[in-house]
């Protein structure tokens, strides 16, 4: 079995109700012929050009694993469907995995900064930088 995802754009016109029925009969499509993992409707958008006359439509992506022999069937299903404006399968060569961030250090609090510099036994800054503002207001009143 192949990894595949299928991004398709679906009428504007339809209802909550009608999208989220139409989206489980593509589903059940896929499922008869092979194993849905993922679907995904990304909501309504702009589309960049008109497609059948429309200027928004819906994007929904869903991810499954086909046998290589059956993607021509599905293709043929899907094309009958007159609620989806265009769509697309590819071929994935894998799953993706989500880069986890990496996490940068957390800024240490005051409290932990003063540990560490008196563990570490060198004064604060705070405290310089005091001890310099008294300085110069002693020189400028002279």
């Amino acid at each position: 079995m192949n990894l595949y995802e299928l991004s398709y754009l679906v009428s504007p016109e339809l209802s909550e109700e009608e999208l989220n029925s139409y989206l489980e009969k593509i589903n059940g499509l896929i499922s008869k012929e092979g194993e849905l993992k993922k679907s995904e409707n990304l909501g309504l958008k702009n589309l960049s050009r008109l497609i059948k006359e429309k200027k928004t439509a819906y994007l929904v992506s869903s991810l499954f694993e086909l046998e290589p022999e059956k993607l021509s069937g599905l293709k043929e299903e899907i094309g009958k469907e007159k609620e989806m404006l265009q769509s697309t399968i590819i071929r994935r060569k894998e799953e993706k995995k989500r880069k986890e961030k990496i996490r940068k250090p957390e800024k240490e609090t005051t409290e932990a900064k003063e540990e560490k510099e008196k563990a570490s036994g060198e004064p604060e800054k705070k405290e310089d930088l005091e001890k310099i503002g008294e300085k110069l207001d002693e020189i400028l009143k002279d």
